[in-house]
């Protein structure tokens, strides 16, 4: 059995693919343009040593495991690779409903650069159809004590547990 490539124990696979998608993120953004998005989502409010650039480049290219990375690791992160000498609790008032918003916008920019070429191949200009929707679902069983809101359905969840939850994702490519 082929194990997932972002749990085997070396990280040449996965370090390849984060080096193919910094590669993409440059193309991509200018740090004229990743402050603009920042100003945008008010997550930059004026200008300091912390550019929306090295913030997003610390979070998605730090050498730490993610799971692990504590703020001491994303100052020391910084001090490297941007020359950005910040305290720990600079960078813990970073991680606003702003900054998410502005990591979310970023990202799905990336991503539709990214689906765009793969869209173009499946559907072609002559093609009768105009999008491709991707959906999936969960379903897994909650307590019992949530069955007034989430009742089960059927057989699924039905004896001692009693409760389902469902959630679903569509992905307009």
């Amino acid at each position: 059995m082929e194990k997932n490539a972002l749990y085997v124990s070396d990280n040449t696979y996965l370090n390849k693919n984060i080096q193919q998608v910094g590669k993409c993120l440059e193309n991509l953004f200018s740090e004229d343009q990743l402050d603009e998005i920042a100003i945008r989502h008010g997550f930059i409010k004026r200008k300091r040593s912390l550019s929306a650039a090295s913030f997003l480049s610390s979070l998605v290219f730090n050498n730490d495991d993610t799971e692990k990375c504590s703020l001491l690791g994303l100052k020391l992160d910084l001090y490297a690779n941007a020359k950005v000498n910040v305290s720990r609790t600079a960078i813990h008032k970073k991680f606003t409903p702003e900054a998410v918003s502005f990591m979310e916008e970023v990202l799905s920019n990336f991503l539709t650069s990214q689906t765009s070429g793969v869209l173009k191949d499946i559907l072609p200009p002559d093609s009768p159809f105009t999008a491709l929707y991707i959906k999936d679902s969960s379903k897994f069983t909650i307590p019992q004590v949530f069955a007034k809101e989430y009742p089960a359905f059927g057989g699924y969840g039905k004896k001692e547990k009693g409760a389902l939850m469902n959630i679903q994702y569509e992905y307009d490519l």
